[in-house]
C-alpha cells in the first residue's frame, strides 16, 4: 500500500478497501460520502447534517462540518459514522492498521442477541468495571449526566465497552448518572477503575518530539533536561495504541512524575486529542500562546480538543487552565 498518501487517495484507498473486503461484503449502495459544507439534497440528509453537528461539535447548523463516510447496516437502515478527516489523521500517526482497527471494530456483524447480551450485565457492577475506559472529548453540556470531570474546554468521561458474543468490540457506551445511580458507587472509585483499566491496557508513553524522537527510556539520566526540551521540541505525553492519547496526562501520579522529570513548573498544550504538549517554565507563556495559535490553524476545527493553555504548578500539585 503506498505510504504517505494525500487525504484524496487516503479516501480512494478506503473505500476501494471496503468495497472489496469480504469479511464486510459491503455494497456500493450501503456506502455514502458527506462532504464538508453539504447541507443535504432531501430532508433526511438535511436531519443528518443537523444532528451530527449537534452530536459531534455542539453546534447548531445547516451546513456539515467535516468530511463523514457512512455505511448501512443490511438488517435496518442504521448507519456507522465515519469522520474521515480524523481517520486521515489516524492514518499519519499511527499507519493504516490502525484505521482497519477502528472500521473493524465498528464494522464486525453483532446479532440484536448479541446486543442484548452485552447490554444485560450492565447494571451489574462487578461484572461491567473491567469494561470501564475514559475518552476525552471537547466540552459539550450534553454531557453535563455524564460520569467523569471537566477541565477547562475538556471533558474526560468515563465509557463502557460493549462486546458481542464473540468477545468483538461493537463500540462504546457512555456512562451516566442514571446508570451509576444503580450502581452504588461513587463516581470517584468509578473513574478510578476506569483509569487502571486504561494503564493496564498500555502505560503511558513520553518522548521528546524531534526529528530523532528521543524517548525518555533512551536517556542515561534525566539531567538537564531541559537541554532537549523547549519550544520546538516539547515532551509529548501519548498513550500507545489508541487515538486519544492526550488523556495519558490525566492518569493518576504522571501530572507529579512529569514535574519530578522537568524539575519544574510547565505548560501543556492539548490541541488535539492524540497527544499532550510538555513544555517546562523555562519556555516563556508568550512562545507557548504563539505555537499554541498556529497549531490551532493548522489543526482542522472538527478534529480540535482544546483552545486553552494548561499549567501545572509543582509547589501546589495543581492543574490548572491559564487565563487567555
Amino acid at each position: 500500500m503506498k505510504k504517505n498518501m494525500s487525504y484524496l487517495e487516503f479516501f480512494e484507498q478506503v473505500a476501494k478497501n471496503l468495497r472489496e473486503n469480504k469479511e464486510w461484503n459491503l455494497e456500493d449502495a450501503k456506502m455514502r460520502f458527506f462532504q464538508s459544507g453539504y447541507t443535504g439534497e432531501n430532508t433526511t440528509d438535511a436531519t443528518f447534517v443537523k444532528e451530527t453537528n449537534r452530536r459531534y461539535f455542539d453546534i447548531e447548523s445547516d451546513s456539515l462540518r467535516g468530511d463523514w463516510l457512512v455505511i448501512y447496516s443490511k438488517s435496518d437502515n442504521e448507519g456507522y459514522e465515519f469522520p474521515m478527516n480524523l481517520l486521515y489523521q489516524l492514518y499519519q500517526h499511527k499507519g493504516m492498521e490502525m484505521v482497519w482497527l477502528h472500521f473493524r471494530n465498528k464494522l464486525n456483524e453483532s446479532t440484536e442477541q448479541h446486543v442484548i447480551d452485552a447490554l444485560k450485565d450492565l447494571w451489574d457492577y462487578e461484572k461491567k468495571k473491567d469494561s470501564l475506559i475514559l475518552r476525552i472529548q471537547r466540552y459539550s453540556p450534553l454531557d453535563d449526566d455524564a460520569i467523569g470531570f471537566q477541565h477547562g474546554d475538556i471533558a474526560v468521561i468515563v465509557n463502557a465497552l460493549i462486546y458481542d458474543a464473540n468477545a468483538n468490540s461493537t463500540g462504546t457506551m457512555t456512562i451516566r448518572n442514571n446508570i451509576s445511580s444503580c450502581w452504588g458507587q461513587s463516581d470517584f472509585d468509578i473513574i478510578s477503575d476506569a483509569f487502571i483499566n486504561m494503564i493496564k491496557m498500555t502505560p503511558p508513553t513520553l518522548e521528546i518530539e524531534s526529528p530523532e524522537a528521543i524517548a525518555l527510556s533512551t536517556l542515561t539520566s534525566c539531567e538537564n533536561i531541559e537541554k532537549y526540551v523547549n519550544i520546538d521540541s516539547p515532551l509529548v505525553v501519548s498513550h500507545e495504541g489508541i487515538t486519544q492519547g492526550a488523556i495519558a496526562i490525566f492518569f493518576p501520579g504522571l501530572q507529579e512524575m512529569l514535574a519530578s522529570i522537568l524539575d519544574n513548573d510547565y505548560f501543556v498544550l492539548m490541541v488535539d486529542s492524540t497527544k499532550a504538549l510538555v513544555f517546562p517554565a523555562t519556555v516563556s507563556e508568550d512562545a507557548v500562546r504563539e505555537l499554541l495559535c498556529r497549531k490551532l490553524q493548522e489543526t482542522p476545527r472538527e478534529l480540535l480538543l482544546s483552545e486553552k493553555v494548561f499549567f501545572y504548578e509543582r509547589a501546589t500539585a495543581k492543574f490548572h487552565v491559564l487565563d487567555d
